[in-house]
């Protein structure tokens, strides 16, 4: 069990370091001490080499940027970070060793625009392709974002994939597919808890296009997958409240159709 007294630690992500070692990055949020300008956040990380014990918690990147999950390729690791509050921000580093964190580019996108959780994968030449929610309390349906940008990852092009989503996950499939798992709203004014699910899509970057799949599941507070392609198998383990109190529920997709 990991902890922070005082403190509310959330949003754990699990990634595998190139050593083999586990890394778990997370959030101390300190809800007592919260402001409306910039909250009151500290992105930390645990390492293990075998699942039960944990170093740390180990504080990374910069105050009040939450680091939402770090993504590996040849030996390094990628993550964006986003201040959150009424001067929002974002920030995206890199890492040899999952405990000191670097930052390649300050702002990929404008300030203000309310980015904030992220997934991104890499493309065999190491092109990142990067799913992006945003917030934006003047729109309700304010449009998720795909970006993309090659080494050395100082310059991001951004489309709208015209939906509304949050808790996003990525995983490139052998094929070269990109698949999400996201939280969908629904359409007007009205969308609230109630109206939300947990839904499998596949995202075309050369059209910059997002085609849902199969809705898993799900109701209320829900998302927030864990995806696992193991022979031919998608593993999907995601939370969700459609049964009252929030569980934890594991989804087996043995058929993606990529037909429309």
């Amino acid at each position: 069990l990991l902890e922070s007294p005082g403190l509310d630690l959330r949003d754990a992500k699990l990634s595998v370091m190139p050593d083999g070692r586990l890394l778990l990055n997370s959030c101390e949020y300190d809800v007592d001490h919260d402001q409306a300008n910039v909250r009151n956040n500290q992105s930390v990380t645990y390492t293990s080499t075998n699942g039960m014990q944990w170093q740390g918690p180990h504080r990374v990147a910069d105050k009040g940027y939450w680091l939402w999950q770090t993504s590996w390729f040849e030996q390094k690791g990628y993550a964006l970070g986003y201040q959150w509050g009424n001067h929002d921000r974002t920030r995206f580093y890199h890492t040899l060793d999952g405990i000191h964190y670097d930052t390649l580019q300050d702002d990929p996108r404008p300030p203000n625009d309310r980015s904030n959780e992220h997934a991104l994968v890499f493309e065999p030449d190491g092109t990142i392709r990067m799913l992006l929610r945003r917030d934006h309390s003047e729109h309700h349906s304010s449009s998720a974002l795909l970006g993309t940008s090659r080494p050395p990852y100082n310059k991001w092009t951004w489309h709208p994939l015209g939906i509304k989503m949050g808790g996003p996950s990525l995983i490139r499939l052998p094929d070269g597919q990109l698949l999400t798992v996201v939280r969908r709203y629904a359409e007007g004014p009205d969308g609230g808890w109630g109206s939300q699910w947990t839904e499998l899509g596949l995202i075309d970057p050369l059209k910059s296009s997002y085609a849902p799949k199969l809705k898993l599941p799900s109701g209320g507070d829900s998302s927030y997958a864990g995806l696992v392609w193991r022979e031919n198998i998608l593993w999907v383990s995601y939370y969700s409240s459609h049964e009252g109190k929030t569980s934890i529920y594991l989804a087996k997709v043995t058929e993606i159709n990529s037909e429309n």
